[in-house]
């Protein structure tokens, strides 16, 4: 995986000596370095500045803008602090959720107050992100739960990282191949940066028992938590090929550009890769039938683009012995 995306606790704790409980993060953050992550870690801390939607705790309804913003700066400055002083990920803030859901904010509070929340962490040296369904707010990365071409356009020209959440990999979509084509082939078909999903664990109507965990609508487990390391679902081990998928790609296409600066002839890679692009049968099969879908396409196609690439790396070595 390319980012791991954290949560705060539902409430604000403090020490003894007044400062904020920052237990969890400053965990995890030494955790992922244990395992060798050292990538970009992303943080919500909605619930610890009140600035949640109105039904969960740590809601809008309690927000006064003289304290949390205070609140939001220390948190902020203490994590940049923690994590240079040990060497450890660099932490992107996600202050507030979908501030732009007029369902849960139909006076407009949280919208209000998310350009506030943004330049706070921004005028601390600190990048943000921020979910929502419209690119209305100046972040670092933006996410969104449906692709439109003009916001990604304007995502594009403001230089803002575009992602998608696709929670039918979780919520609806109970085919593991849905999940490995949303984080592979669709990534790439539509040119965005990343994708991400609700939720990795949670609790919320949980079923039981692990066996249960791709039942359509029962479970939002991506992973059960065991003392002995996350319990992966299928879908989980899907997503994982989704995204080698879309690494094999993406080698295929590196090695396009070599061979076409050295004037060596790439249309068999080159017309591959444009048939699966628009290879429309893949995303309108899957919005009719998510359960009826062909893993062989996938094995087939991994192996095709792996003999590509192998088949590129010899006629990149044939053209570099050659010059020399």
């Amino acid at each position: 995986m390319t980012t791991v995306f954290l949560h705060s606790p539902f409430i604000l704790l403090k020490d003894d000596d007044g400062s904020i409980v920052l237990t969890d993060l400053f965990s995890a953050l030494q955790g992922v370095k244990e395992i060798g992550f050292s990538r970009p870690i992303i943080y919500y801390l909605g619930h610890l500045i009140q600035t949640a939607k109105p039904k969960h705790p740590g809601n809008i309804y309690s927000f006064d803008e003289k304290i949390q913003i205070l609140q939001l700066k220390e948190i902020v400055k203490r994590v940049m602090k923690y994590s240079a002083e040990n060497h450890l990920s660099e932490v992107i803030f996600l202050p507030i959720d979908e501030p732009n859901d007029r369902y849960s904010d139909p006076t407009e509070v949280r919208k209000d107050i998310a350009p506030v929340l943004l330049k706070a962490i921004n005028e601390l040296g600190a990048k943000t992100i921020l979910t929502g369904s419209k690119l209305i707010f100046n972040t670092d990365y933006f996410c969104t739960g449906k692709i439109k071409k003009e916001q990604l356009l304007k995502a594009r020209k403001g230089k803002i990282r575009y992602w998608m959440y696709d929670n039918d990999v979780t919520l609806s979509k109970s085919n593991p191949a849905y999940a490995r084509y949303k984080y592979g082939y669709f990534v790439w078909e539509n040119k965005i940066d990343g994708m991400s999903s609700w939720t990795f664990q949670n609790t919320q109507n949980a079923a039981g028992f692990p066996g249960r965990a791709d039942t359509i609508g029962r479970e939002v487990f991506l992973a059960y938590p065991d003392p002995e390391g996350p319990l992966a679902t299928l879908r989980w081990e899907a997503i994982r090929e989704g995204i080698d998928d879309y690494k094999l790609i993406h080698q295929l296409e590196q090695r396009i550009q070599a061979l076409n600066k050295i004037g060596v002839e790439t249309s068999a890679y080159s017309n591959y890769l444009l048939k699966l692009r628009q290879g429309k049968r893949i995303s309108k099969f899957f919005y009719k039938n998510a359960n009826g879908w062909d893993h062989a396409f996938f094995e087939s196609a991994r192996l095709k683009l792996i003999s590509f690439i192998l088949d590129a790396d010899n006629k990149l070595a044939a053209k570099k012995k050659q010059m020399h």
